[in-house]
């Protein structure tokens, strides 16, 4: 079986490539227009209907997309990470967050996938927490500074972009056991192994 990852992000398919063993990964590259929705499951069915519509000789598609909910803040800023990285900024968010109880940030992920018939969804949110302080760190693994802002449970005390290479790979361990990858797999196994 070839899947098809439909994104404009390489480090993705990277990704994809080394998790899924039991299908080939192919790219396709693609910038999405991804209006102005709120939720990050809309956009990524949007995204998907976009593929559909883009590259109809094709199945097997995937898309997917990822949000920063900050629920103190009202979910914001959601799927607008960008644009908030560059208005307000990491430092403006520590001040807004300074007095809340809740320190709660939520990474959501929604994959899209089209199997040449039906669309299938998968979520995932990432549970974790806003640090008092910002991280000094470079390290930010290929994402964007909040990772110099955002913790997760094993490291209470850290950001991700502080954790040394070991602590990040069991973390990722952490997070691959149950992302929404994981529950693709499951999906596109069951189909391998049927075909």
């Amino acid at each position: 079986m070839k899947i098809y990852l439909v994104s404009s992000n390489t480090r993705k398919l990277e990704d994809y490539k080394r998790r899924i063993k039991t299908a080939d990964v192919g790219h396709l590259m693609y910038d999405f227009d991804e209006g102005r929705y709120l939720d990050i499951e809309d956009i990524t069915r949007s995204k998907l209907q976009q593929a559909k519509n883009k590259f109809s000789d094709k199945k097997h598609l995937v898309v997917e997309d990822t949000g920063f909910l900050i629920p103190a803040l009202n979910n914001y800023p959601g799927p607008y990470v960008k644009h908030f990285l560059s208005t307000i900024g990491i430092d403006r968010l520590l001040l807004l967050m300074r007095n809340e109880s809740d320190k709660t940030a939520v990474f959501r992920t929604v994959l899209g996938y089209f199997d040449g018939e039906k669309d299938h969804f998968f979520s995932y949110d990432e549970k974790g927490f806003i640090l008092d302080k910002k991280s000094k760190s470079t390290d930010i693994k290929g994402w964007t500074e909040i990772l110099n802002i955002y913790g997760h449970y094993p490291y209470l005390n850290k950001s991700l972009s502080e954790l040394t290479k070991k602590e990040y790979e069991n973390y990722h361990n952490i997070i691959e056991k149950e992302d929404c990858i994981s529950k693709f797999m499951k999906l596109i196994n069951l189909k391998f192994n049927q075909d």
